[in-house]
């Protein structure tokens, strides 16, 4: 089955189970700041929301516990039908953000960043993503505002082979994004399938086994990123606007997905510098005597800095700076992008 239409099933068989769910997000959202307390604009809707349509839907103010695992995914259907962008990376360089791990100082501030209430990431075709021994064909991702803690979460909602969707939450409470990932995958684990592991090894698996959808997560929040309308009917993903009606501004769903291409242009470049590593190493040496660097691959990896005034609005930065090989002579590594005209 095709993402499209794999996507369109979801959206479809919640609206059948939860008929005037999507109506209801609407209200919920158009009440906020109004006759519902205000949340920060990043979030579509809190799972609050979720959990009060799902219980108005069953007449029950305390869901039991076969509906709470609907929770997550009806909310973040709700917030993707928004905009229902579909994020489709570049095979290799989806592989080379899988492969950086998530470490040194990346403030969760950058996740503020996310171009829409929701994105959607496909698992480029002929690539074996996994969670719990069961294949990932794409996963959802939202901030969440969790009203009775007062805190922001960034919410997963994983779209798995056999059918269901996983929902994984990580709590925003530490200021750098790696204790966050620690902190949360520790809290969850007693909620895990695999329980019968050692608290502290199942931490360290979950943490391998999240770690790599964050990362590729992450890129959809860099700075400039490589992002294209597959149809070009867009300059780049967004929210949408609201519109005016008579009963005040709304923000009104997409009608149809939009498909963007993500790291076209970075992937080719990688696979030219794949190309020319193995040609130099292909490469008869000289026979001069000379000093150099043991030749290896500089891994992959994020950077973060802050721009702005010392003492003024700052605006944090996120760049992905590709494998470089190392003590290759001449090899020019640099990725170049050129904004089109």
């Amino acid at each position: 089955m095709k993402t499209h239409e794999r996507l369109q099933n979801h959206l479809n068989s919640y609206a059948l189970k939860y008929p005037d769910a999507w109506k209801q997000f609407d209200d919920l959202r158009q009440g906020r700041g109004d006759d519902l307390p205000a949340w920060p604009e990043w979030c579509w809707c809190p799972l609050a929301g979720a959990y009060a349509v799902i219980g108005a839907h069953i007449n029950q103010s305390r869901l039991p516990v076969e509906y709470v695992a609907d929770v997550g995914p009806l909310g973040a259907l709700a917030a993707w039908r928004m905009s229902r962008g579909v994020f489709r990376f570049d095979a290799d360089f989806f592989e080379a953000l899988w492969n950086t791990p998530i470490d040194g100082e990346l403030p969760i501030d950058i996740l503020f960043r996310l171009p829409e209430w929701c994105v959607y990431i496909e698992v480029p075709e002929g690539q074996e993503c996994k969670l719990f021994n069961d294949r990932v064909l794409g996963w959802f991702v939202h901030l969440e505002w969790d009203i009775q803690e007062k805190r922001p979460e960034l919410r997963f909602v994983f779209d798995m082979e056999s059918g269901r969707l996983f929902a994984f939450p990580l709590h925003l409470d530490y200021a750098q994004l790696q204790e966050c990932v620690f902190a949360a995958l520790a809290v969850s684990h007693a909620n895990m399938p695999v329980k019968e592991l050692d608290p502290a090894l199942a931490t360290q698996v979950f943490a391998e086994q999240i770690g790599p959808f964050l990362s590729v997560l992450l890129y959809l929040c860099a700075d400039a990123p490589d992002i294209t309308d597959l149809h070009g009917r867009k300059e780049k993903p967004e929210n949408p606007l609201p519109t005016k009606t008579k009963r005040g501004l709304k923000v009104f769903a997409a009608g149809s997905n939009t498909s963007w291409q993500v790291g076209f242009r970075i992937g080719a470049a990688l696979r030219g510098i794949n190309d020319r590593e193995t040609n130099s190493e292909n490469t008869e040496p000289s026979g001069r005597p000379h000093i150099s660097p043991r030749r290896h691959i500089r891994r992959a990896h994020w950077h973060s800095y802050w721009t702005g005034p010392r003492k003024g609005p700052q605006q944090i930065v996120l760049k992905w700076l590709p494998p470089t090989p190392i003590g290759t002579g001449d090899l020019v590594t640099t990725i170049h992008l050129v904004q089109d005209n």
